[in-house]
């Protein structure tokens, strides 16, 4: 009689804590284990291969399916107190398809990245070392960079130059401090009116204190023309692009913003402007205080969270709305944030701030993101997060072409 032996694999410890956490039978240590061990990279594949087996299982128990789903779902979202991540609840009855993107929530804590996918999409999960393999040609995040063109027309690249005084424009020193530029005016009587254009290129962003005091953050592709000394009876600069204001209180000395035709007037207060030509709406979105807003002879006043959107390209009267703060402040905050964002609002945001082209082809399916990503991570790890809602890309890193490269989106 010939005798054989089956050799069983031990069970891991993290595969067990697995089944505990889903059946809901873990102890508060096992827990608290369990959640600390997905945000460790070591353990991504093995949670790839758990998962994957549990939809599996769902597809042919209908009562695990919504059930165990419902649990577990919801139990995943509030599993961790990671700063990054924000819950979402879906409708009950949508929920079946939903628990394995709040998976792939945990399976992608470590890069600090959250993301839900569309609900009429089945979740898909990350091979973590796909993205290793697209790294090899990567394309890195933007960075702190801009170009200060003076009165002159002498440039200067800020990213280049060294802490201390770049120079001196009539009554204003120019000094580079802490990553930003600051006008110190020196002599108040003898006012010089000078004007100075900083810009940032694709993939650079920057800030600056004005002479007055103040404050301006720069997004990628965005400009700012200013005098380096106010005049007595206003203070007037000119933007392109995105930027967010923080304006020093001088009630006897109005603060105003243009943009093409519109006029923005403040006496102190927080704001920040979207005038980008590639997008259909001049954005006026106000944090604190009030602003007056200008526009084909209409006028409007906001109050705090409030945000005046102006078509460009129609005559529609300007329409003031109550807006996302947390998705409007994500670039200043080194975040992108997308609030149910269609596909191309979300490639303009990364051909700006990773600069690189983008082409479509084919027919592109109809899709809107939801999430809260860092943007310092390279560009295939983001498109590798997106291609979760079966769009696909091709990433070409050609730095010759004046750009960091282009990615192409096919269906």
């Amino acid at each position: 009689m010939i005798k054989i032996l089956y050799m069983v694999r031990p069970v891991s410890r993290f595969s067990y804590l697995f089944k505990r956490y889903i059946q809901n039978t873990c102890t508060a240590e096992e827990r608290n284990e369990f959640v600390q061990k997905v945000k460790e990279e070591e353990y991504i594949l093995e949670l790839n291969s758990l998962i994957s087996n549990v939809v599996n299982e769902a597809e042919t128990d209908q009562e695990m399916s919504q059930e165990k789903a419902d649990e577990l779902f919801d139990d995943i979202l509030n599993a961790t107190s990671d700063d990054e991540v924000t819950t979402f609840s879906p409708s009950k009855k949508n929920k079946t398809m939903w628990w394995a993107a709040a998976a792939i929530l945990l399976l992608l804590l470590g890069s600090g990245i959250y993301f839900i996918l569309n609900k009429d999409r089945t979740a898909q999960i990350v091979q973590k070392e796909e993205i290793h393999k697209q790294q090899k040609d990567d394309i890195e995040p933007g960075y702190n960079g801009a170009i200060l063109t003076l009165s002159n027309g002498q440039q200067i690249t800020l990213d280049s130059a060294g802490n201390g005084i770049l120079t001196a424009q009539g009554n204003t020193n120019i000094i580079k401090k802490n990553g930003k530029i600051v006008y110190d005016e020196q002599n108040i009587s003898k006012r010089e009116v000078l004007y100075n254009t900083m810009t940032t290129p694709r993939g650079r962003q920057y800030n600056l204190v004005l002479s007055d005091g103040t404050k301006v953050w720069l997004n990628a592709a965005s400009s700012i023309t200013f005098p380096t000394a106010f005049a007595r009876k206003e203070r007037k600069v000119t933007i392109t692009g995105e930027a967010y204001f923080e304006v020093a209180h001088n009630a006897r000395q109005p603060f105003q913003v243009k943009v093409n035709s519109i006029n923005i007037e403040v006496l102190g207060t927080h704001f920040n402007v979207n005038s980008y030509t590639d997008e259909p709406y001049v954005k006026t979105t106000l944090l604190e205080g009030s602003v007056k807003i200008d526009s084909r002879g209409k006028t409007v006043l906001l109050k705090p969270k409030e945000e005046a959107r102006i078509n460009q390209f129609t005559n529609e009267p300007i329409a003031v709305t109550k807006p996302d703060i947390e998705e409007v402040m994500a670039w200043k905050n080194g975040r992108f944030s997308f609030n149910k964002t269609d596909l191309k609002t979300v490639m303009r945001q990364i051909m700006r701030w990773y600069n690189v082209d983008v082409e479509y082809k084919g027919s592109i399916p109809v899709r809107y993101f939801t999430a809260d990503i860092s943007r310092n991570n390279n560009l295939s790890a983001i498109l590798k997060i997106l291609e979760l809602s079966n769009v696909h890309f091709k990433m070409e890193e050609d730095s010759s072409l004046g750009h960091a490269g282009k990615i192409t989106v096919f269906p």
